[in-house]
């Protein structure tokens, strides 16, 4: 195995009091600490993966965060034309509509990728920043945000094994 690389961005082994977080977007994942946040609790299933309800997600066309209400009217239209590009879905529109996706019984979220894409892709598989949040979709706050709602015990539904258990996300 190779000796691993220090960087100025990197926190050092014995500097556990004082936490380096990068500044800014990152060039390399040697740059990300991926060491968990001291006292920071995870989400722990027993679940397997064959007992949950999986709800696909595209972010770009989920919501876009803005409260509408529907209108009832005679020759209401059947739907909204849109675009072949992007339509304005983001991660905020998805923390706001938990609980109509819990409410569906789901217990968990596949999400399609939130990572920068390269102009003109809505579906989040054109990345060209596998580092970064596609600014369309939101930013790492809005992201962190999610996980942090989707896994409140307040959103915990009674999965089919009879345990309360929060939305997973994928």
């Amino acid at each position: 195995m190779p000796p691993r690389r220090s960087s100025p961005n990197r926190r050092l082994s014995g500097a556990s009091d004082q936490r380096k977080r990068i500044v800014g977007t990152p060039t390399s994942i040697a740059q990300i600490d991926l060491t968990p946040p001291r006292g920071r609790t995870y989400f722990q299933s027993e679940r397997e993966w064959r007992e949950e309800f999986i709800y696909f997600l595209m972010v770009d066309r989920f919501h876009d965060d803005l409260p509408r209400a529907c209108v009832s009217r005679a020759g209401r239209s059947a739907g909204v034309a849109v675009p072949d590009d992007f339509y304005g879905g983001n991660i905020r529109g998805i923390t706001r509509n938990l609980d109509y996706i819990a409410g569906l019984g789901c217990t968990a979220i596949w999400l399609s990728p939130v990572f920068e894409n390269n102009p003109g892709a809505y579906h989040g598989y054109n990345i060209n920043n596998y580092l970064s949040v596609d600014p369309r979709f939101g930013t790492k706050q809005d992201l962190i945000d999610l996980v942090t709602a989707a896994h409140a015990p307040s959103r915990a539904r009674v999965a089919r094994c009879g345990t309360s258990a929060p939305v997973r996300l994928l």
